[in-house]
């Protein structure tokens, strides 16, 4: 938004505000519940390869976010996700028949699920865009700013984190 562009970030999650623990034990305050609507919505992955505690596969399981992604797809939400937030739009039903990503370790889950997985970093597929592994967030992050904003932003924003082009 520093650049002039008319975005709006919110960190959201179920039972806010609270703090989230991370499949790896980092800590993220969150001040906002799911919003009733939204442009997008990016779910982040995590702790995938290793079963219990926080984490992808422990959201699948509560069915929470699900259950939120559904309701805001229907309400005209596109997605995002990062590494293995895929697996959790995968496990809402989003990315059957669909061009994906996610991290090496759940390709193969994900292709069992029924995506048809690309090995690319980030991965268009129109109202849903997926990221590989946790640094492709990056490069998810310009490519939605380009995507929303224009490529003139887009680069603004690389520059100033010193991307590469």
């Amino acid at each position: 938004k520093s650049a002039g562009e008319p975005l709006s970030v919110a960190l959201v999650a179920e039972g806010a505000p609270r703090t989230v623990t991370c499949g790896h034990g980092l800590r993220v305050a969150v001040t906002e519940g799911f919003p009733s609507e939204c442009d997008w919505l990016v779910v982040p992955g995590g702790k995938w390869a290793k079963p219990g505690g926080p984490g992808a596969r422990t959201e699948i399981e509560r069915g929470v976010l699900a259950r939120e992604i559904t309701r805001l797809r229907a309400a005209g939400t596109s997605l995002a996700s990062v590494c293995t937030g895929a697996m959790i739009l995968s496990g809402a039903g989003v990315l059957s028949g669909r061009r994906a990503t996610t991290h090496a370790v759940a390709k193969t889950a994900l292709a069992a699920e029924g995506a048809t997985v690309v090995n690319e970093r980030v991965v268009d597929d129109g109202d849903v865009v997926t990221a590989g592994g946790v640094t492709s967030g990056i490069d998810l992050a310009l490519h939605l700013v380009r995507r929303l904003c224009g490529d003139a932003a887009a680069e603004t924003a690389r520059v100033r984190i010193e991307h590469p082009a």
